[in-house]
């Protein structure tokens, strides 16, 4: 006896011996069976031991032939197949109830042909019955009497009830029994359960509620209301969920592998898929059994250990052979046939369904061993669409609304297997070609369509496809659907935040292609851009998108030649497209995270086209700046701030494209900053000041435009001084003269004059005194002065200043809307500031203090003009304490010179570059109290003043060619010489200067001309007469014999004194008689002149003797002459120091007004030693990064460190980092390098930051290896070229690089493409201990970003964990594309770090494809942000120069020296 259905399959034939009872009245078998049931009960009143009662095998088939009636009797006896239930539950499940005849024969085929027996017979119970065959019973209306249910009282309620109840019994069986059953036994019932099944649910489903009752199609508590006679309908309904959830358990659970039973499973099953709860069952099946087989095939870690069907609220484990498991799994995914002549929800169940199973193949090898190698057998695409690739690409092109969601979910199924990388073989051609048709059709098509394509191929251009990116078009069309904003008639699932992410992701993929294809076709639909476009933005958007495109049909104009007629569209067109989208989700994104991810997207694009397309970075720029004006977010304004930090390295394109785009950024930062500062809870907007600060100082010292440009250099000095008086704002805020303020800065392009009237200088006198003492000290002689101001000046100017600020408040619109808080500190205790807001205003006036001293130490003075250093030095590297030394050496060869009469040429070594420890000499504290004299300005400034004598100066002191004076030397002015050496937070700063009497151009006679002329001055002197001409005055000349100085009495005759005399032969002089010859001999005349001629001879010759006898006389030789005082002798090596009294009195610091300020240091070790210590200390953020080269994620980290060889784009990659520096020389960060661990380094340094790269391919082996460097040859061994290449196909690796290669001349360009030179090649030393591992120890333990070049990006994931013992906090992978040459995919992950705290890292994101001109830059970019931001987040990120300020205050409070002020002055001359 067995239910009628099964017979009708041909699944069992009855036994014409059975069915005793079947003509029997009615009456007659009720009673018949109330009365057997009733003895076989266990706890039977009539019987005390009712197994007892059977006691053959013919007894039992009489006995079960009765009971078996039972369950064919009507619903209204239910008590008594209750009964029957309870009778053949207990023969089942407890063995101690089994009639003695079936106990006696355990495990013999009577025992299986009872089991089979009551199999069939519970079959009966769930054969439908009609309404017309439930008569009233008495028993049912008690029952509805005593309930309150009225369904309890429903027949048909109640025999479903009755089969649930069976169904739970069948499931015991088979779950307690199902070992004990034969295989015959199990097929019975199999079929029973087939015939049930067949019977209830291939019946059509009753109609469903009305709308407002209806739940959700496909739930699984859709209800149905019960109309006509027959029954089977609703108990299909209501068993259907149980039926085939026990069905599909007892099948799995017997084994069974004969063909046709699967045959017959197939063949039925196929006619139950209308209902959803089948297909549902069918999915959790297949999706356990799925996860079985990868356990089995993949080892432990994935898949499962046992086949867990779970559904709802149902589960159950079970433990199956491994054979049947893949047997099981192949025959039950086909099922249901082909899922796409389902009916549309079950249709959307069963794609979902396969959707988990081939998540299951993907999910392979995520967590597992990289050295497993298991994993190369993941199946691959091709597998997968062998088994699954009809159905789904025939569900890609369904039509019809009620199959969108389904059809969506194939789209995506296709999406994430063509996404997968192929490890053994490429996609068919046939598949790629179905695909690609798919994914065309589905971007033009739903909603639901789009919303999954866009979801699910975020890696699609990245994987090795043929012709996957040439469907860049079509994708840009796509996204013009969706940015930047979704249309109303978009009807999808999905958040909308999250699609238009996944569509940033997409673009974030195609950003690079327009570039590389260029001139490829883009082929045909892409006139569907302007339909989209059509529909989308308003007014502004319309603007904007003609300016580019009239902006890139220029560039086109300039790049293509003339007389060409581009007719055909081509990828370079996209360009534009891809920019607008950009340019305007910037302008309505709403959503934080979009936001940012544009602003990435935007500055990459940007960097991408910069170079091609004129006007890009300055209408980039432009779009940030107007939306900075409106208001973002304060995450987004960060995100904002460093885009347009990055921007700034465009600055050469953007001021030739746009020479106004700086000025109006830079004017737009100082209104933005001073209106913050009108807040006056300052704790929220800080963080943004602070930013909004750094950069406008990094766009106000680029190039030399503000230079020319005085207003906007006024606004920024206005904007930095609000700043830095921000603590005392209530009467001192705005404290510039005349106003001076970006408020009064017309938002126009020009600048009235009368706005900006007041000087640089008196913008720095408007501080209160007290801020001005705390302005950062400019390294240079005028800043100190400038900074000594009169207090009363100050306070007349603060006062002044303290008038502006009801004007300022009152033109502008403060940011926050709250009610203003007081927190000014003078208000007498009533609003005090917080602690919070004391730190703000303290971290403002510090950022504001240190923007004041870039700019003026680093406008246009970066990298310092003739410097050895270049980039790699702000500060000076000259050493005082190795000056001392040279000093005091060339003293003590000095003074033995005095005595042996060396050479002074010889005694003055040129001074070098060198540390003091490598000085030799013995220099003790009073040699540098001699010779260097420290002061502490303001405790802001360390000031050293180094006196260089004379005779230890070098001969040229610009050029410094180590030249020295010497004492023969002549023609050399003598004048005090010192040098001046300024620390304060910015860096160290070195001044050489002399005290200068006269013009050296004209040329000066001296008496003490030389040290020569010195020298012979003090031994010998001498009187004589001019030889030339007799008629002049005595000259001073030095004679050897004499000592006194006396004039020589002039001979006759004499001369006046200061007086000329003019002497003149005419032509006919000699014709001119004398006077003998005038007057007549013998006359009167004659005698006279003869008598005076013998008196004037007589008293000349008496005068001539008086002179030889006072000459001759001892009071002639006494000193009367009249000499000039004797200079200082400054060749006297012990003559004591005096220039640095001199330079502090001369400049205005000796007054008794200073000495408030300024205080000497006491000399000392501890002295010197600190000043060591802030020397060392850096004056940019620097940071190590260490670079590997990985060929795929398999490899162990011994095989990442000790690669023999390097490819030859990862040799370039690195050097478009950063050129390579000579440790051995170099001044700049070095990070935990040194000569003696490699030669040279990658190395990159800007105004803001310094970089070293770590990387194990430069490291020197003896030093990581331990070995000793001299058993290394230098030679390069050959190498089989076949070994080199064997696991890197034929990509052409390099050997390794030997960094013992000097650096390059120059730098490499800041800009785009960074020309990277060739390096010399050689390999690793064949020794046994190759791994490097030593490296993370000994170099690299304190790096925090790690940028991975990955060869094969398969198992990529399982690099970080291999390094998860270092310090990394984030990692960058660059993988070159292998079939598009100078296309990298980029990957940023990180095991801490938040989807959030990495949207703070850019300008590259995870998932990003760029190109290589722009690839060292930008990942070099990203690693320093990302490097910052994770000190951020650890707290252990400060800004150098503050860390200097604070370190410089504490030594000048340490070592400061308290004294009066006349032991002040006294110490001046000790």
């Amino acid at each position: 006896m067995f239910i009628d259905r099964a017979a009708q399959l041909g699944l069992l034939q009855h036994d014409p011996e059975s069915s005793i009872l079947t003509g029997f009245p009615l009456g007659v078998k009720k009673k018949l069976i109330h009365e057997v049931t009733q003895c076989l009960l266990p706890n039977s009143p009539l019987l005390p031991d009712p197994s007892s009662l059977l006691t053959s095998p013919a007894h039992v088939r009489w006995a079960m032939e009765v009971i078996g009636q039972g369950f064919a009797l009507p619903i209204e006896d239910v008590g008594i197949i209750h009964q029957t239930i309870a009778v053949y539950s207990n023969w089942l499940l407890d063995p101690s109830t089994l009639p003695s005849a079936i106990q006696e024969r355990k495990g013999s085929d009577v025992e299986q042909k009872f089991w089979q027996t009551i199999f069939q017979q519970f079959s009966l119970l769930f054969q439908p019955r009609s309404r017309t065959e439930m008569a009233y019973s008495p028993w049912l209306q008690d029952r509805s009497k005593n309930k309150l249910d009225p369904d309890d009282t429903d027949p048909l309620t109640l025999h479903v009830d009755l089969c649930h109840g069976v169904l739970k019994i069948l499931t015991s069986a088979g779950r307690e029994l199902g070992s004990e059953f034969s295989e015959e036994t199990w097929i019975v019932l199999l079929k029973v359960m087939i015939g049930i099944s067949d019977c209830l649910l291939r019946e059509p489903m009753e109609k469903e509620k009305s709308a407002g009752d209806s739940l959700a199609k496909g739930d699984k508590h859709q209800s149905n209301v019960y109309e006509g006679e027959d029954a089977g309908p609703r108990m299909a309904d209501e068993l259907c969920e149980h039926l085939i959830r026990v069905l599909v358990e007892l099948w799995l659970r017997s084994n069974l592998k004969p063909v046709y039973m699967w045959d017959h499973l197939k063949r039925y099953f196929t006619l139950w898929t209308h209902r959803v709860k089948v297909i549902r069952q069918w999915s959790a099946t297949i999706f356990a059994l799925t996860q079985r087989v990868a356990g089995l095939l993949y080892g432990t870690k994935e898949g499962a250990e046992n086949v867990h069907i779970s559904i709802d609220s149902y589960s159950v484990t079970l433990d199956l052979p491994p054979d049947f498991v893949y047997y099981a799994w192949h025959r039950m995914i086909y099922l249901i046939g082909n899922p796409n002549a389902l009916r549309a929800a079950n249709f959307e169940v069963a794609i979902k369904g396969i959707a988990r199973v081939v998540h299951v193949w993907h999910s392979i090898g995520i967590d597992a061993d990289p050295l497993d190698g298991t994993v190369s057998t993941i199946p691959d695409g091709n597998t997968l669409l062998h088994m699954l690739g009809g159905w789904l690409f025939e569900a890609a092109p369904k039509m019809g609304p009620e199959y969108a969601e389904g059809k969506a979910e194939a789209l995506g199924i296709l999406c994430r297997i063509f996404c997968q990388p192929q490890r053994r073989r490429k996609f068919l051609r046939t598949y790629l070609e179905r695909f690609y048709t798919a994914l065309k059709d589905g971007l033009r098509s739903d909603a639901p369509s789009l919303t999954a394509i866009m979801l699910n191929t975020g890696e699609l251009f990245v994987r090795d496809l043929e012709g996957v990116r040439l469907l860049a078009p079509d994708f840009v069309i796509a996204l013009r659907r969706i940015l930047p904003t979704l249309p109303p008639v978009f009807n999808a699932k999905v958040d909308p935040e999250d699609l238009r992410r996944a569509a940033y992701r997409v673009m974030g993929c195609i950003l690079g292609l327009p570039n590389h294809f260029d001139e490829v076709p883009v082929g045909t639909g892409w006139e569907m851009y302007d339909q989209y476009n059509r529909h989308a933005g308003g007014a502004e958007e319309v603007v904007l998108s003609k300016m580019i495109k009239a902006m890139y049909a220029k560039s086109d104009d300039a790049t293509t030649s003339s007389g060409d007629d581009i007719s055909e569209s081509t990828f370079r067109t996209l360009k534009s497209h891809i920019l607008e989208v950009l340019l305007t989700s910037l302008i309505v994104e709403h959503s934080p995270v979009n936001a940012r991810y544009v602003l990435h997207l935007l500055n990459t694009f940007v960097a991408e086209d910069a170079a091609f397309c004129p006007g890009l970075p300055a209408l980039a720029v432009k779009t940030i700046q107007e939306k900075l004006i409106s208001g973002w977010p304060p995450d987004v304004m960060k995100t904002a701030f460093q885009a347009l930090n990055h921007f700034a390295a465009f600055y050469k394109y953007i001021r030739r494209d746009n020479k106004s785009c700086p000025r109006e950024l830079v004017l737009t930062l100082c209104r933005y900053i001073d209106t913050s500062l009108l807040e006056d809870n300052l704790v929220a907007v800080q963080s943004l000041i602070i930013s909004a600060y750094d950069c406008m100082i990094r766009w106000a010292v680029v190039g030399q435009w503000i230079v020319d440009d005085r207003d906007c250099h006024n606004a920024v000095i206005a904007t930095l001084c609000r700043g830095i008086g921000v603590l005392e704002r209530d009467d001192d805020f705005a404290a510039v003269s005349n106003g001076t303020s970006a408020h009064a800065i017309s938002h126009s392009h020009g600048l009235s004059s009368s706005s900006t009237g007041g000087s640089v200088k008196d913008a720095g006198n408007g501080l209160s005194s007290s801020d001005r003492e705390r302005v950062p000290t400019v390294a240079s002689v005028q800043s100190i002065i400038a900074s000594v101001n009169d207090k009363k000046k100050a306070q007349r100017h603060s006062m002044a200043a303290s008038k502006l600020i009801p004007k300022l408040r009152s033109s502008t619109v403060p940011i926050s809307t709250t009610p203003p808080v007081s927190t000014g500190t003078k208000d007498g205790g009533l609003g005090l500031p917080t602690f919070a807001n004391l730190t703000a205003e303290m971290m403002i006036k510090s950022a504001a203090e240190m923007g004041m001293a870039h700019m003026l130490n680093q406008l246009g003075n970066f990298p310092p003009y003739g410097e050895v250093t270049g980039v790699t030095r702000i500060s000076s590297i000259w050493n005082e304490e190795a000056e001392v030394r040279r000093i005091v050496g060339v003293r003590d060869r000095l003074k033995a010179m005095r005595t042996t009469k060396l050479d002074v040429e010889q005694l003055i070594p040129a001074p070098q570059i060198q540390s003091p420890e490598d000085i030799g000499g013995d220099v003790g504290i009073s040699d540098y109290r001699r010779y260097i004299r420290y002061y502490a300005y303001d405790r802001r400034v360390i000031m050293g003043i180094i006196e260089t004598p004379h005779w230890a100066v070098e001969d040229d002191l610009t050029t410094g060619n180590g030249r020295p004076l010497s004492e023969n030397r002549t023609g050399k002015i003598l004048t005090p010489r010192m040098t001046l050496v300024l620390r304060e937070s910015t860096g160290k700063y070195t001044w050489m200067t002399s005290l200068k009497y006269t013009d050296e151009s004209k040329t000066i006679s001296s008496p003490h001309a030389s040290t020569e002329s010195a020298l012979v001055l003090r031994s010998t002197s001498e009187i004589t007469v001019s030889p030339q001409h007799h008629g002049v005055n005595p000259q001073l000349v030095l004679s050897p014999t004499t000592t006194g100085r006396h004039f020589t009495p002039a001979p006759y005759p004499y001369t006046p004194r200061n007086a000329s005399v003019v002497e003149f032969h005419s032509i006919n002089d000699s014709s001119i008689p004398s006077l003998d010859d005038i007057i007549p001999l013998g006359s009167d005349s004659s005698r006279c002149h003869g008598v005076v001629k013998a008196i004037t001879e007589k008293w000349t010759k008496q005068e001539q003797e008086r002179a030889k006898e006072v000459l001759k006389s001892e009071s002639y030789r006494c000193p009367t002459a009249v000499t000039p005082p004797r200079p200082v002798d400054l060749t006297d090596p012990d003559l004591g120091p005096q220039s640095f009294r001199l330079f502090l009195g001369q400049l205005g610091f000796l007054t008794p007004e200073s000495q408030s300020k300024l205080w000497p240091l006491q000399m000392s070790d501890a002295l010197l030693k600190d000043l060591q210590k802030i020397d060392g200390m850096p004056e940019r953020d620097c940071m190590s990064m260490c670079v590997l080269f990985c060929r795929s994620g398999h490899e162990s980290l011994d095989d990442i460190l000790g690669h023999r060889t390097v490819s030859h784009d990862f040799d370039e990659f690195v050097h478009c980092l950063g050129w390579p520096v000579d440790l051995s020389s170099h001044t700049g960060y070095k990070g935990n390098l040194d000569k003696s661990i490699c030669a040279t380094a990658p190395y990159f340094a800007s105004r803001h930051a310094e970089v070293i790269f770590h990387s194990p391919y430069y490291i020197r082996d003896g030093h990581v290896s331990g070995q000793d460097l001299d058993g290394i040859s230098d030679t390069t061994p050959s190498t089989n070229s076949r070994d080199v290449q064997s696991s890197m196909g034929t990509s052409g690796h390099r050997p390794f690089i030997d960094t013992t290669r000097r650096p390059t001349s120059g730098h490499f360009p800041s800009g785009h493409e960074v020309e990277s030179p060739t390096l010399s090649q050689r390999p690793w030393p064949n020794e046994p201990n190759r791994p490097r591992a030593s490296f993370f120890t000994d170099v690299a333990h304190e790096d925090l970003i790690y940028i991975v070049w990955v060869e094969d990006m398969h198992r990529y994931t399982s690099i970080p964990r291999k390094l998860s013992r270092t310090a990394a906090q984030l990692f960058i992978f660059v993988h070159p594309l292998p079939h598009t040459p100078g296309m990298y995919f980029i990957r940023v992950v990180s095991n801490s770090l938040s989807f959030e705290d990495l949207m703070n890292i850019g300008p590259l994101l995870d998932g990003m494809v760029i190109s290589r001109h722009i690839l060292g830059m930008l990942v070099r970019t990203t690693a320093i942000s990302g490097h910052k931001y994770c000190r951020t987040i650890k707290g252990t990120f400060r800004r150098p120069p503050l860390i200097r300020r604070h370190h410089i205050e504490e030594v000048c409070n340490r070592h400061k020296t308290n004294m009066s002020i006349g032991r002040f002055y006294a110490d001046l001359f000790t």
